[in-house]
């Protein structure tokens, strides 16, 4: 088996075909979850009848696959990267006021859905919900915080970050398979 690499013209196509074997010339980690990645791949590409996958199959494999980035347990926020609300609590409070903003003008419902996908570490549902707690005790009180995420592993980090709020809600799985 060689390695699978995407094409050029595939980075921003999900239908382009991802064939196998060709060489990057980019040797593959050694690591359990990366070689466990690799091979689900691989039973995939020789199931397929062309020996191709779609590039979306590839991608969720490499991310939400049983051995995939996400699922493997294995993500390091700190060490593979950070995004703004893990940087500072401003992020956060911004994104709270923009929210807070838009539940003014809708007349402050007593019942407002923020949904987040994805919520990592929950940095930014912890700066915004506990800016909104200790400056906008009535918009707070209206907040229900939905985080949609795919992890079970940090959907288990996000319950123990959040335990101190009783207004959040999660739903463990993928954005495209659940009705909002």
């Amino acid at each position: 088996m060689g390695d699978v690499t995407i094409v050029r013209e595939a980075r921003y196509n999900p239908e382009i075909k991802i064939g196998e074997p060709i060489d990057t010339g980019v040797p593959i980690i050694n690591d359990v979850a990366c070689i466990d990645t690799v091979r689900n791949i691989a039973k995939k590409l020789f199931a397929s009848k062309d020996r191709t996958i779609p590039y979306s199959v590839f991608m969720h494999e490499c991310l939400f696959g049983e051995d995939g980035y996400y699922n493997a347990g294995k993500v390091d926020f700190e060490k593979h990267f950070s995004t703004s609300p893990e940087i500072s609590e401003t992020f956060g409070n911004a994104i709270g006021k923009g929210a807070m903003r838009i539940w003014e003008a809708m007349g402050n419902p007593s019942s407002f859905r923020i949904v987040e996908m994805g919520a990592g570490h929950a940095s930014l549902a912890v700066s915004l919900l506990e800016w909104a707690q200790r400056f906008q005790p009535q918009f707070f009180d209206a907040v229900r915080y939905t985080i949609v995420e795919y992890s079970r592993e940090l959907v288990s980090h996000q319950r123990n970050v959040l335990k101190d709020f009783t207004n959040v809600d999660y739903i463990n799985g993928s954005a495209y398979d659940i009705p909002l």
